[in-house]
């Protein structure tokens, strides 16, 4: 009995001491990514198949995740989601990089463990972990099937594309047959990720593709008004743009084919048709003034028109163009040549889910509605969030898309 009890205690200082050590080793901060990749992170993405539409690489995943948790931000999107997920554990882990790539509707995972780590995995494994998962030459793979691999040329070409940008927390490949809403820009695309203490930054770069037209090198700085639920500056009116007549009864999108400025502070969204509280902000050419002439019995029924000399202010309620006449600005986090938008996710978050349930601007502006959709999709797990900023420029090759999420 007294063997016994001495190997048990034996066994169980064993495991302690693991423990303790498997927990000493995951570092509780990340050591950031730089470009270009050490060759050992090269080595890890050639674990990645050519099928993958998207992939990631995490450095110090382990501290990667700890800071995920730490922001206020991404803490409630990290922890419903790997409720969900067959993730390595932290522990598992430990210092090492992870790579994260998705094919069809399977997420897989790739990383180098120590040899150490290696052998618990297997004994972890071997007892029943209830996941796909397998250590190969040192490598833990989870629902990792096999494939052939991405290519040393495809894989220059992809982060080729990440030349020049600054250090990150993690980067996001997406291929050219990648079909995810963000970023907004052309495939195939490179984002940075970095998490700071109380923001979220995203840096997305793509080609230039022929849909899109380069600018002038450079860009405005921009101002947003503080109080708006959502605020957009553009160059170039995007499609949905042209919706707004059906809304407004009136032909008010050509105003801002030469670029402008859409305000909106609230949308009633009980009624069949909703109805939003905003300004347009277009520019004062010749050809505008004709139009608002056309359209400024219609406007004047429900709103307000007001020439500012070098831009001309539409409203279509009685209280925007007073809230807008005392507003103060905040200053863009970025200048910008092509377009750039402010949204107050707090406000914005219900308001989406009331304008996705509204059978008649689904009929009436489908373009409007299934914009709203999507950035429903986008950004409601960011509700607690105080603002959230995106700017997009165009160079002669690239176009560049960068959003902060902020929650101060």
């Amino acid at each position: 009995m007294r063997k016994f009890l001495l190997i048990v205690l034996i066994i169980a200082l064993i495991v302690g001491t693991l423990i303790v050590y498997l927990k000493a080793t995951t570092p509780a901060t990340s050591t950031g990514l730089r470009f270009p990749l050490t060759p050992a992170q090269r080595a890890l993405l050639s674990a990645v198949p050519a099928s993958a539409e998207a992939f990631a690489l995490i450095p110090s995943a382990g501290g990667f995740r700890a800071k995920l948790l730490a922001n206020p931000i991404t803490r409630g999107p990290v922890e419903e989601w790997t409720d969900t997920q067959s993730l390595p554990r932290s522990w598992m882990i430990g210092g090492a990089d992870l790579v994260i790539w998705r094919a069809g509707k399977l997420t897989s995972y790739a990383t180098h463990l120590d040899p150490l780590r290696a052998v618990v995995v297997r004994l972890y494994l071997m007892i029943g972990s209830g996941i796909d998962a397998r250590v190969s030459a040192g490598t833990f793979l989870i629902n990792a099937g096999a494939g052939q691999p991405i290519g040393v040329q495809r894989l220059d070409e992809m982060l080729a594309l990440a030349n020049g940008l600054e250090s990150a927390d993690a980067i996001v490949v997406q291929q050219a047959a990648s079909r995810g809403a963000f970023p907004p820009i052309g495939r195939p695309a490179v984002t940075t990720l970095q998490v700071g203490v109380n923001d979220v930054l995203f840096r997305s770069v793509a080609p230039l593709t022929s849909a899109a037209r380069a600018a002038e090198v450079g860009g405005a700085t921009l101002k947003f008004p503080r109080g708006a639920l959502l605020s957009a500056i553009f160059r170039e009116p995007p499609r949905v743009v042209g919706d707004l007549d059906r809304l407004f009864l009136a032909r008010v999108s050509h105003l801002l084919d030469d670029g402008g400025s859409i305000i909106l502070y609230d949308v009633n969204a009980g009624t069949l048709l909703p109805r939003p509280d905003g300004l347009i902000i277009a520019k004062a050419t010749p050809e505008n003034r004709q139009t608002v002439d056309r359209i400024r019995s219609t406007v004047e029924t429900f709103g307000e028109i007001r020439d500012a000399g070098e831009t001309i202010l539409l409203s279509f309620d009685r209280n925007s163009m007073k809230k807008y006449s005392t507003e103060t600005f905040v200053d863009g986090q970025w200048p910008s040549n092509d377009w750039a938008v402010r949204i107050d996710p707090r406000r914005a978050v219900p308001l989406l889910v009331k304008l996705g349930d509204n059978t008649g601007l689904r009929l009436a502006a489908p373009r409007i509605y299934r914009s709203a959709r999507d950035l429903r999709h986008w950004i409601e797990a960011l509700a607690g969030a105080d603002s959230i900023e995106a700017a997009q420029s165009t160079t002669a090759t690239t176009e560049e898309l960068r959003v902060r999420i902020a929650s101060k």
